[in-house]
């Protein structure tokens, strides 16, 4: 409709869909703006150029065949508000004709504001425009809404006004700011999927690896750009994050990532799908993989669940290993672990099992049994069942994405357990003759199920420590012995579903990360105080893992992670660290799920 040059900035693109009688809020913490825009318009970020007859655009609001809405910020510089309707004039006769059709005045945000109404002639294209210019503080936003002379209409007007009426501005004290070059990178869609950061293509630094909620997997360069092959296109949601690892051993890294779809597909490091494979389950997958060898075979297995309530094992050329799948009763949103629990020098497969009722006459006797709850499940390389499981949750517990670790937890050899359900914190025994670890379950009021647990030595006392963020906003760190360490819970400004740790200071002592739904990427000290420089903005909710490596091998710490706002996110955090007990999702890229304490 209007044509568009230069150079790339923020988009939001709004997409006409039915009525539902609510609005959200679009607030752009770098500008210090906020707009409630009708619920029915879908949020998607996108690039966008510049416009004709404005020089610093920053949000695009686009409403399918029926209009823009541009908003620009400008420095007053010293200027009066009346001079910069009179810019905007010479900067649109530098790109079209214009008629000037009328100006007024009125009041927005308790702000005095200039209109302006023009008709424009772009490459023959008629265009109804109406702008609005408001001062707060030091910037002057200048507020454009346009579309074809003859689609300028009620409608058009109808929720012009509403996002005009509803503009806030206030003074710009957050920003998002840090990125390194290229960054943020944007991607267009949410993104769940968390990233893993590896060297793909050989050239000594590491790419950020993930999926999108578009079916994308990409593969971002330190640049911020794809290396050759990426992205990959799949058919669905991508919410499993990838594992990596030489599947061939061709000494090349594959990448291996679940899909909606029901897929598990495997890349090699050009994007060419792996001989074999995509593995077709019966349910969407939504758990992450985890790679290792379980048969002692010198190769590589690959285990993943899936909604269809199995526990999948195939070989690295894509077959199936002998005895899976294994099909619990409930569904598998969980990500395996891969541990010698049985010390066969063997590791076994452990993952969690969302309980579903199937039936009036099974659930009651189930609930009467005391088996209503989530499952934990063990199997060796030949899928049968470990002694002393299926271990249960209470009747009231139950298991969604939340996965297991396993973790020698009092020091004894032998590994235990640790899973979050619903409203407990769980650990485990893997003896047959004993179910709970003591001091355990812990009781918590806020619903973990879907929450990310990581486990480290924070405190350097030889001892693990349990981390996770319940979703009524707070962050808990559990002593090996179920007590809460001193401190905690903290309350943070949302719910914290991934947390990752690492000596981000170099002070011996491990701090802890976690994205939030309050749009914020946070770093702890174990006295609950944030670490200097945090918390990290986006511009919308962050469900992934912060994942932490040196990306560039320059001997400085970063930090990546993906957000609801379409967006991959990269910061250099520190030019002195230490050790990073846990710094991604599953502990490491082939998500094995232990830890090494």
């Amino acid at each position: 409709m209007i044509r568009r040059i230069g150079f790339i900035v923020l988009l939001l693109i709004f997409v006409l869909m039915p009525c539902q009688g609510a609005d959200e809020t679009f607030r752009s913490l770098e500008y210090g703006f906020s707009i409630d825009y009708p619920k029915e318009l879908k949020v998607i970020a996108y690039g966008m150029d510049s416009v004709a007859g404005i020089d610093e655009p920053v949000l695009d609001i686009y409403i399918s065949d029926t209009m823009d809405v541009i908003i620009s910020v400008m420095e007053r510089n010293n200027r009066a508000l009346d001079d910069f309707p009179l810019l905007a004039q010479s900067k649109y006769e530098d790109d079209c004709n214009l008629t000037l059709l009328k100006t007024g005045e009125m009041e927005i945000d308790g702000k005095r504001s200039i209109t302006m109404d023009l008709l424009l002639d772009i490459q023959g294209e008629e265009i109804r425009t109406e702008d609005f210019f408001i001062q707060s503080g030091e910037k002057v936003y200048m507020i454009s809404c346009r579309a074809l002379g003859d689609k300028f209409n009620r409608i058009n007007q109808t929720y012009f006004q509403r996002i005009i009426m509803s503009f806030k501005t206030w003074p710009v004290d957050e920003k998002i700011q840090d990125n390194l070059p290229g960054f943020p990178v944007i991607v267009g869609e949410a993104i769940w999927s968390s990233p893993a950061l590896a060297d793909i293509d050989g050239d000594g630094k590491k790419e950020a690896v993930f999926g999108t909620n578009k079916g994308n997997i990409h593969a971002i360069s330190q640049d911020g750009t794809d290396i050759p092959g990426f992205p990959i296109s799949l058919n669905d949601i991508i919410r499993s994050s990838p594992a990596i690892a030489d599947l061939d051993g061709d000494q090349e890294p594959e990448i291996v990532v679940g899909c909606d779809d029901g897929m598990l597909y495997a890349f090699d490091s050009n994007g060419s799908i792996q001989s074999g494979f995509p593995c077709k389950t019966s349910g969407s997958i939504t758990s992450s993989p985890a790679i290792g060898d379980i048969d002692n075979d010198n190769k590589m297995e690959i285990i993943v669940g899936s909604l269809d309530g199995g526990i999948y094992a195939w070989n690295h050329d894509g077959s199936y290993v002998c005895g899976f799948p294994l099909i619990t009763n409930g569904e598998v949103w969980s990500s395996p672990a891969l541990g010698d629990l049985d010390h066969d020098e063997n590791p076994e497969i452990t993952v969690g099992s969302l309980y579903v009722c199937k039936g009036l006459i099974q659930c009651f006797g189930e609930y009467i049994t005391g088996s209503s709850g989530g499952r934990i499940f063990s199997l060796d390389e030949n899928g049968s069942m470990l002694a002393g499981f299926p271990k249960s949750l209470s009747e009231t517990d139950n298991i969604g994405y939340s996965s297991p670790i396993l973790c020698d937890m009092d020091q004894d050899g032998n590994m235990e357990v640790v899973i979050a359900g619903s409203f407990d914190i769980y650990v485990k025994t893997s003896d047959d003759n004993r179910d709970d670890f003591k001091g355990f379950p812990r009781k918590v009021e806020g619903n973990l199920q879907d929450s990310f647990l990581a486990i480290g030595d924070l405190d350097s006392d030889s001892r693990p420590e349990i981390v996770g963020g319940s979703m009524d906003g707070k962050l808990h760190v559990w002593l090996w012995n179920g007590m809460e360490m001193a401190g905690f819970p903290i309350q943070t400004g949302g719910y914290v579903k991934h947390v990752t740790l690492g000596d981000i200071d170099g002070d011996g002592v491990q701090e802890i990360l976690g994205g939030s739904t309050d749009n914020r990427l946070h770093a702890w000290r174990l006295n609950g105080t944030e670490v200097e420089g945090f918390p990290k903005v986006t511009l919308d909710d962050i469900g992934t893992a912060p994942t932490l490596a040196d990306i560039d091998g320059d001997g400085s710490l970063e930090l990546v992670a993906g957000s609801d706002d379409g967006q991959l996110y990269a910061w250099r955090i520190s030019d002195k660290f230490g050790k990073l007990a846990w710094p991604m999702m599953g502990g490491n890229l082939q998500h094995t799920n232990v830890a090494n304490t």
